[in-house]
């Protein structure tokens, strides 16, 4: 037979037969290569083109073998393989669900003959069973079925088919369970695998189980990545499982769960992204048990919930768990976490939550902070770099409860309660509106602020001297006849800056240390008998200042008495820069005579009447200009209209023990009271006074016990290195002891002299003035050696400091008691003057502020004998004319 010849060729011709005949012909017009060919002949009729029966059930009825890479049996059509006697016709089932996908190569079709009780004989099942032997080896895996994707958009896929009714119910009869009228086949579930996406959009890359939704359309539920979406590589490092609109449940029946594994040292985490592919940069949020190793203790893996950007970086733990402790922090890192939150609600110590506005009634908490013993605290607030907290709130011992306050350097303001109804704090306390009380109010400490309302019983209890209105008073307003001389510059009507009228008159200095005037010649006669000057200005510059000095004369100040209102060498200044101040001049602080006038060794002027020149003199140090202004040269009553034989205020500072052992013998036997100003936080220690020595003092020998400083340390420092506040803190301490301890003192000596102002800009005597009467500097420096009655200020009183035999001024007892010292210009022409001691020693002086009991006695000798009156120094302001 050629090549073109079947080895067996069966035709059945004839359509009434059933089987074909077997013969060995050529079959004319075809080439053919098959080693046989059945063919049924006819369009009609149920015969077969081929039966294979075998008797033998140990042997095959049908073997079909070829060599490997053959093709063992080729069918042009469908294969159908009835699995069970009475199986229905192929014909009678279904192939798909559209024309378009009735393809099918093999069909095994089974019936429900037999029933359903599954036993012997009455399976109604068609399977295929296929049968491996071989092992997992390289480029042999076992395959025992293969689905080749022969382009990038096509699908392999294994369907489920069932019956739908339109509603969407299952197609069947509920009580036949057969396939009910009016369903149709639909696909009900899909499990394939693709790579590109159906409409070419997208790559899906995936193997899928697909089931429908609502509408039938099948939807993609479960996938697990092949390879990169968006590059479209196949191979993936990590597994990627996706689901798509789903609910996802974990059943469990007692003791199941779902897990996160893997070893310790690794994160285990959740995301949630922000697109459909999971890409990195859409993460949004992480779940995660932290990488950090477990050391032992319960150390290590920790609980965060990690935030991300728009780009999918991840920004900082916005909620982490300490394992180890249980301790939870927001927005932090987990080795700053200390602090424990507990939220219980209900009574409950269930899982904690916040309630809302309607849960939230009187008898429960929306947030509650237990801790199990008093040392430990319940809240901590800190600023990034803070060394302390700035706000804590502790449960102490007592169970007080304290809130503490700092500005994360130091903690150093609280509010706790001190006992049953009662809210205290150890620190100030500003209210910044109203403060109502109820009830009564005790005062057991510092009670005001700078800015408050004094207790009557620590404001000062007497007013000042009354004000001198003026026999002869020059205002430089308008129409005015003084010139000027000597000046860079002047204004004789100055209306930027006044205090009285309209303006006033200025001089500015050229800066080389040349005197400017500002003068009066000519006018009419004065009669200064009882009398003194009193002069209102101001200076731009007081550092500037060389010379203040005041003349009056005649013949154009041919013949003079000059006052040198200010030559400052001290601590103390008589202003500050642009300070309108009051100077007041009388005959016993006169400095200078020329022409017909003289001083007598007494220092009695020659004559106090029949001046008609006036002058007001300022000189700067030659380092720059500076600038006068004028705004008033006045004639008032003089000391000696009170006091005419003049009067002497022995005051005493620092609360030495020798002012009661060596300095009170002698004035008590003289009879004369002094002043003591003290510093409270000096008495009772060694060397000073003690409180009972200063009630002895006021009450059995007539002082005036006063105020130098509440604290040593603020005295030594000065008030000037100081704020206002505590300033205020200090002089209203002050003089709450005083009051507090029955001592009447209505005056303080600034420490040092210095009442200039405060580190924030604060006069410091104004600050006095809400607690006292009066204020002594140690001004005698200036020039103007002896206050008035009634003085410029009260609250700058001009004073004698540091009376002592190792100075060599006025201050110098030997001097002081000479004829023409400061003790006779004091009896003289009626003056004021305040003596300045410190310690008096049995022996000589060595310091500025120690004077031997021997140069004492000899100065309270001299006061006796001229007659002068002694009086504390609140005693003398209390004298009006």
């Amino acid at each position: 037979m050629g090549s073109d010849a079947e080895r067996l060729h069966l035709i059945n011709h004839d359509p009434d037969k059933t089987t074909a005949d077997i013969r060995n012909r050529p079959f004319t017009g075809v080439a053919h290569t098959h080693a046989l060919y059945v063919q049924q002949a006819g369009t009609s009729g149920a015969g077969q083109a081929l039966v294979i029966e075998s008797k033998n059930a140990a042997a095959p009825a049908f073997t079909v073998s070829s060599p490997v890479g053959g093709e063992g049996l080729r069918l042009n059509g469908a294969l159908v393989v009835s699995a069970v006697p009475g199986a229905p016709a192929p014909s009678t089932l279904p192939l798909g669900g559209t024309s378009a996908a009735r393809n099918t190569g093999i069909q095994l079709i089974s019936s429900f003959d037999g029933g359903e009780d599954n036993s012997s004989g009455t399976d109604s099942t068609a399977r295929i069973n296929i049968y491996s032997y071989q092992r997992a080896a390289t480029h042999s895996f076992g395959e025992v079925q293969r689905m080749y994707a022969m382009r990038r958009d096509s699908k392999q896929m294994i369907a489920w088919y069932g019956w739908v009714n339109p509603d969407k119910t299952p197609g069947y009869d509920p009580v036949t369970r057969d396939v009910a009228p009016g369903a149709s086949c639909k696909p009900i579930a899909w499990i394939g695998a693709h790579i590109e996406a159906n409409d070419h959009a997208s790559m899906h890359n995936h193997i899928s189980i697909e089931v429908p939704d609502t509408t039938g359309a099948l939807q993609t539920r479960f996938e697990i990545l092949l390879g990169d979406r968006a590059t479209g590589k196949i191979g993936l490092d990590k597994t990627f499982i996706i689901t798509n609109d789903a609910d996802f449940a974990v059943r469990q029946s007692g003791g199941e769960s779902f897990r996160v594994v893997a070893p310790s040292g690794t994160e285990k985490r959740i995301e949630f992204m922000g697109d459909a592919f999971g890409t990195d940069s859409s993460r949004r949020w992480k779940l995660r048990s932290t990488s950090t190793a477990e050391s032992g203790l319960d150390a290590g893996s920790d609980f965060e919930i990690v935030r991300y950007n728009d780009s999918g970086v991840a920004q900082s733990a916005t909620f982490i768990v300490r394992r180890s402790s249980g301790l939870v922090g927001f927005g932090t890192a987990v080795s700053d976490i200390d602090s424990r939150i507990t939220v219980r609600q209900d009574g409950t110590a269930s899982a904690g939550k916040f309630v809302s506005t309607t849960e939230g009634t009187a008898s429960t908490a929306t947030l509650r902070v237990e801790t199990p013993t008093a040392a430990k605290r319940g809240l901590d607030y800190r600023i990034t770099g803070d060394a302390v907290s700035r706000v804590r709130m502790d449960a102490s011992v007592s169970g007080s409860g304290t809130i503490t306050f700092g500005d994360g350097a130091t903690a150093d303001t609280n509010l706790f309660r001190s006992a049953a109804n009662t809210l205290r704090t150890d620190d100030s306390f500003v209210v910044g509106t109203n403060l109502t009380v109820s009830g009564t109010t005790t005062a057991t400490g510092r009670i005001l602020g700078p800015t408050g309302y004094a207790y009557g019983t620590i404001a000062p209890s007497r007013t000042d001297p009354a004000w001198r209105v003026p026999s002869v008073s020059h205002q430089f307003q308008s129409g005015h006849s003084w010139t000027a001389s000597g000046a860079a510059s002047s204004n004789l009507n100055k209306t930027l800056e006044f205090v009285r009228g309209t303006q006033c008159a200025s001089i500015t200095t050229n800066g080389s240390g040349t005197p400017a005037n500002l003068r009066l010649f000519g006018g009419p006669s004065l009669n200064l008998t009882g009398k003194m000057i009193r002069l209102i200005a101001r200076i731009s510059d007081v550092s500037r200042v060389s010379d203040l000095s005041f003349f009056v004369g005649t013949s154009s100040l041919a013949n003079n008495f000059k006052w040198r209102a200010w030559q400052v060498t001290g601590s103390s200044q008589l202003s500050s820069n642009n300070e309108w101040f009051t100077l007041t001049l009388d005959w016993g602080s006169i400095n200078a005579a020329a022409g017909s006038f003289s001083i007598s060794s007494a220092g009695v002027p020659s004559t106090t009447t029949g001046f008609t020149d006036l002058q007001v003199q300022i000189t700067d140090t030659s380092t720059g200009a500076l600038t006068l202004d004028v705004q008033a040269v006045e004639v008032i009553d003089a000391t000696s209209e009170t006091f005419p034989g003049g009067v002497v205020s022995v005051v005493f500072d620092d609360s030495d023990e020798s002012v009661y052992d060596l300095a009170r013998p002698k004035m008590d036997a003289l009879g004369f009271a002094g002043t003591q100003y003290t510093i409270v936080g000096n008495l009772g220690t060694a060397g000073y006074l003690t409180t009972a020595e200063l009630r002895q003092l006021q009450d059995f020998s007539g002082w005036e016990i006063g105020l130098h400083s509440y604290s040593s340390s603020v005295h030594n420092s000065r008030y000037t290195s100081f704020t206002a506040a505590d300033v205020d803190d200090d002089l209203r301490s002050g003089k709450q002891w005083l009051v507090s301890n029955g001592f009447r003192g209505e005056g303080v000596a600034y420490p040092g002299g210095e009442y200039q102002r405060t580190t924030d800009g604060v006069g410091i005597d104004a600050i006095a003035s809400r607690y006292f009467s009066h204020g002594r500097t140690i001004l005698w420096q200036s020039g103007r050696v002896t206050e008035t009655f009634t003085p410029a200020n009260s609250f700058r009183l001009r004073a004698i400091s540091s009376v002592s035999d190792t100075q060599s001024g006025a201050n110098k007892p030997s001097s002081m008691v000479a004829a023409g010292g400061l003790l006779d210009k004091c009896a003289g022409n009626g003056g004021w003057l305040i003596l300045v001691f410190h310690k008096i020693t049995s022996g000589a002086a060595t310091v500025s502020t120690e004077c031997s009991q021997s140069d004492f006695n000899s100065i309270m000798d001299a006061i006796s004998s001229k007659g002068i009156t002694v009086l504390p120094v609140s005693e003398v302001l209390r004298h009006y004319s």
